[in-house]
């Protein structure tokens, strides 16, 4: 998708779940769900002295969490928040670091 702020940016982000029962019992309605989460991103930077540099990286993290499943709530409805959460901690850890890079 492209960034406000930053002509030509480009953020691609793709998750990956794995999704196991914790429990073999019968009846048992928790799962773990361990998401794998990588991003890649390229910014064109147009410095002050009409120069253009490029700023690209890759940055990927894991989590987990345990979750119940029922009739009321699926896996989907487990994973969304797990990728909204993902994708905000991502963008703030690339916030930090590579944003920073095209104000020096």
């Amino acid at each position: 998708k492209k960034m406000a702020g930053f002509e030509g940016a480009v953020w691609s982000a793709v998750h990956v779940f794995q999704v196991a029962k914790t429990s073999s019992a019968v009846g048992s309605t928790e799962f773990q769900y361990q998401m794998t989460s990588t991003v890649l991103i390229d910014m064109p930077v147009k410095l002050q002295n009409d120069a253009e540099i490029n700023l690209g990286g890759v940055i990927t993290k894991q989590t987990q969490q345990v979750c119940t499943l029922s009739r009321d709530v699926s896996h989907l409805e487990n994973m969304g928040p797990m990728i909204e959460e993902a994708e905000l901690n991502l963008r703030n850890t690339i916030e930090g670091v590579y944003f920073q890079k095209t104000k020096e």
